[in-house]
């Protein structure tokens, strides 16, 4: 079966179109065409435990190349995710990397996956420089099936999901 994007309407706080890819494999991002208007805000939910440091670098290295402006890491091992992104950015003897320094970045690993969700549709935002190219979100979910259900319903009614998460943080 071949692998595709899902696209669903406008939403979230910059209204931008809102997407889902579910992959089995981190290695299947590389056969995915992304058909975005311009730059994207990404969430990764990946749990990275048994990735090897080159294969992060390889997803994160494909996703700066296809336009990610902005990316959220979330599950299990996030942190170390979040480090070989940064440093994907930043290289190692700065400006070595192909990548802007303007790309904003997050690990949300004492978070839930709602939680994280609903910040990277309500509250990640490019830098300046890339407000106004950033039309896309997407929501990369890497051997996470169980999540799958809790992204297309966020996609599906942003506002919905928005006001369940804001109302169970209140209860707490």
């Amino acid at each position: 079966m071949p692998l595709r994007m899902e696209s669903f309407a406008r939403g979230g706080l910059s209204n931008r179109r809102l997407h889902l890819l579910e992959l089995t494999r981190a290695e299947d991002l590389e056969e995915i065409s992304f058909d975005f208007e311009g730059h994207c805000s990404v969430i990764m939910a990946w749990n990275a435990v048994d990735a090897s440091a080159s294969l992060i670098a390889n997803v994160v290295e494909g996703l700066l190349d296809r336009g990610a402006v902005s990316i959220s890491c979330w599950g299990e091992d996030c942190k170390r995710v979040h480090d070989i992104l940064a440093e994907s950015i930043v290289g190692s003897t700065p400006p070595v990397s192909q990548y802007s320094s303007s790309t904003m970045t997050t690990c949300h690993e004492r978070e839930s996956f709602e939680e994280a969700l609903w910040y990277a549709l309500f509250v990640a935002q490019p830098t300046d420089q890339f407000e106004a190219s950033c039309r896309d979100s997407l929501v990369l979910l890497i051997d996470q099936p169980e999540h799958a259900v809790i992204g297309r319903a966020a996609l599906n009614d942003p506002e919905h999901f928005s006001g369940e998460v804001l109302r169970e943080k209140s209860d707490d």
